[in-house]
Formats: C-alpha cells, sequence, structure tokens
C-alpha cells in the first residue's frame, strides 16, 4: 500500500496510507529505506476479514474457567517466552 511521511520528529514518522488511516511509525537510526518499510508494512491497514456467522454483537456465552486455564497453559508450553 502506498504511503507518505507527513511528519518526521526525533525516531517518529507520522505516516499516512492511501486508504487515509495513519500510524506512528518508530524510526532507527540504523534503518536502512528496505527496513523502515518493513516496518512500515507492519502498520499498513490489512484487508477487511469478515466474521463468523455464528458470531454477533450482543452475544453472551459461558466459559469453564478450569478448561481456559488449560488451554492457557498448552498455548505457554508451546511457546515459553509468551
Amino acid at each position: 500500500m502506498d504511503y507518505t511521511i507527513k511528519e518526521l520528529t526525533d525516531g517518529i514518522a507520522v505516516v499516512t496510507f492511501a486508504d487515509d488511516s495513519w500510524a506512528n511509525v518508530p524510526v532507527k537510526t540504523s534503518d536502512t529505506k528496505e527496513t523502515f518499510e518493513e516496518r512500515v508494512q507492519g502498520y499498513a491497514p490489512k484487508a477487511a476479514v469478515s466474521n463468523p456467522s455464528w458470531i454477533e454483537a450482543g452475544q453472551t456465552g459461558s466459559v469453564d474457567q478450569i478448561a481456559w486455564q488449560e488451554e492457557v497453559a498448552k498455548i505457554k508450553a508451546k511457546h515459553p517466552s509468551s
């Protein structure tokens, strides 16, 4: 997606995108154009993803806390740095 740097201050570039969204993107003294643009890409708007048909605003539910804690433990075991 195309971007424009609208403002540049110490360590921050205010970047606007083609859809008029914007982001404060960090700038490092060691950046090359390529590394900066890789970082900009992380802030760029993402394609819209539609929600599954079973979910809606105002929906309620209930979860078993023990099952939830077990799921968290499984995830942490797979990703110890999390």
